[in-house]
């Protein structure tokens, strides 16, 4: 069985929440196909977003980014691009 590590985790809800930047409001089942993930995923990690301030819903099954979530993107972001310039480097040192 795959356990879900909190990097995995912030990947996930980038993709999301950067999906729902570009495109808008958007549906579930929209997202899913997108991500190609299973919709219950998406509607879990959309409730977790919710209930943090990141995503509302604009309809009952349709959710948009709010601008807490447009930071948050901003800062998974940066991070994901810090931890790929320290890999890099790591690598070139060998």
């Amino acid at each position: 069985m795959l356990l879900c590590t909190n990097s995995m985790e912030d990947y996930a809800r980038q993709l999301l929440l950067s999906e729902l930047n570009k495109q808008g409001p958007v549906s579930v089942p929209a997202l899913a196909d997108t991500l190609g993930y299973h919709p219950s995923m998406v509607d879990r990690h959309c409730d977790s977003l919710q209930s943090e301030g990141y995503v509302r819903h604009a309809t009952s099954s349709v959710y948009e980014i709010t601008p807490d979530g447009q930071t948050y993107l901003q800062e998974l972001t940066t991070k994901g691009s810090e931890a790929s310039q320290k890999e890099s480097n790591g690598s070139i040192e060998r």
